[in-house]
């Protein structure tokens, strides 16, 4: 078992700063092939940048690679009674994106949004703002074709 210990917030937010040193997918602590695909397209993203003396934002929070990418990069890290700092390795899940503005609370119909319904309505409203987003930074960072 490895030791997830040795990870730094210094180390972990280096890829979310220009002009330094990017982790690759194998170092970022995700879990699965999807994630770590993610991140080693933002690693290549920023390699880029860096190669062209260039600035990267990175993607919104509100997506699924911003989201990832804060937590990886030290927005999940905690501190537990003062004792060391502690990084857990995590796949993306909607826990990681931030809450919505207004959530839905109504059907089509008007009626009341109840139990699974209600999660399935915030998920879809969320994957929603997240592909919107994620189109706006592709247009405004990358200058290519939108995602979706």
């Amino acid at each position: 078992m490895l030791d997830w210990g040795f990870f730094s917030a210094s180390a972990l937010s280096a890829v979310s700063m220009p002009n330094t040193a990017c982790l690759a997918a194998n170092w970022s602590a995700v879990a699965s092939t999807r994630p770590s695909a993610s991140i080693g397209l933002m690693a290549g993203l920023y390699a880029a940048a860096d190669a062209r003396a260039a600035a990267l934002a990175p993607p919104p929070s509100t997506t699924a690679l911003g989201s990832l990418l804060g937590h990886i990069t030290g927005g999940h890290i905690e501190t537990i009674d003062a004792g060391p700092r502690s990084f857990q390795p995590m796949n993306v899940n909607f826990g990681l994106f931030p809450p919505l503005a207004s959530a839905p609370t109504k059907k089509a119909d008007g009626t009341r949004l109840r139990g699974n319904e209600k999660t399935v309505a915030k998920k879809q409203a969320m994957s929603a703002r997240a592909l919107s987003d994620l189109d706006r930074w592709i247009a405004d960072h990358l200058r290519v074709a939108a995602a979706a």
